[in-house]
């Protein structure tokens, strides 16, 4: 018995020798192989005001960027909800337009980013400006945590602040709806968002139903929204980034 123990005792020390020399090695020298990234180019850099004038508001413009180009906005609206998926929208200089990705991506609101135009499209789908195509990878994030503040707008003006981030105040949702979750277990949820205790004018809050707040009640009271402006065909929509967004717990307005 004395003998086994002698031995892995032996055994056990020079493991441990062993390890302890990779593990100095490795720190002393710090001989890591550098991982081979190339830097994508800037190549031309347009503002987002410049991305919009090109698309001109056509709903059959396409332009794919076959060159070097960026445009650089802050993140207004990220995926992490679920009530967008492989989007985000991002905002400069008053100026706004949606990201469409071909996968999902690690964008979080408030990020500063680099968007490399190369290879992707700008284009519009449903009246909404968009880049389309586009590699997650060709996203530099420059810098997190930059402050995101909406504009606050009225219901009547609501169709010059396509892809923006925007607030409504003294705001409710149709009586009817407030009986209502969101969205549907298995569809999307249409919402109908008054203003300043007018119901003649109004705006769709569309919810999908994988958002993580699909199945909470739609709330009853009166107050503030915030979400981003988007459009389908001629529709005006409201798209929110999480439930932080809506505060309605004032009272309601009576017609």
């Amino acid at each position: 018995m004395f003998k086994l123990l002698r031995n892995l005792a032996v055994v056990f020390t020079v493991l441990v020798v062993i390890c302890a020399s990779c593990v100095k090695k490795d720190a002393r020298d710090n001989n890591f192989p550098a991982p081979n990234i190339e830097p994508i180019p800037e190549g031309t850099v347009y503002t987002i005001t410049e991305l919009l004038e090109m698309w001109g508001g056509l709903s059959d413009y396409s332009f794919t960027f076959t060159e070097d180009a960026s445009v650089y906005g802050i993140v207004t609206a990220d995926e992490t909800s679920g009530n967008l998926y492989k989007q985000a929208f991002i905002e400069s200089n008053g100026a706004a337009i949606e990201l469409y990705l071909n996968a999902t991506s690690a964008l979080r609101i408030g990020d500063s980013v680099r968007v490399c135009l190369k290879g992707a499209t700008l284009s519009s789908y449903k009246g909404l400006p968009q880049i389309q195509d586009l590699d997650p990878n060709n996203i530099i994030i420059l810098k997190n945590n930059c402050e995101v503040t909406p504009v606050v707008i009225t219901l009547s003006e609501i169709s010059m602040y396509l892809c923006r981030f925007v607030q409504i105040d003294n705001a409710e949702f149709k009586a009817s709806d407030t009986l209502l979750t969101y969205a549907e277990p298995d569809d999307y949820g249409n919402r109908t968002l008054y203003a300043d205790c007018n119901d003649d004018e109004s705006v769709i809050v569309r919810t999908s139903s994988y958002s993580s707040f699909a199945l909470q009640p739609v709330p009853s009271g009166k107050g503030s929204i915030k979400g981003i402006v988007t459009v389908y065909n001629t529709e005006m929509q409201l798209v929110l980034r999480s439930l932080k967004d809506v505060d309605l717990t004032g009272e309601r307005c009576t017609y």
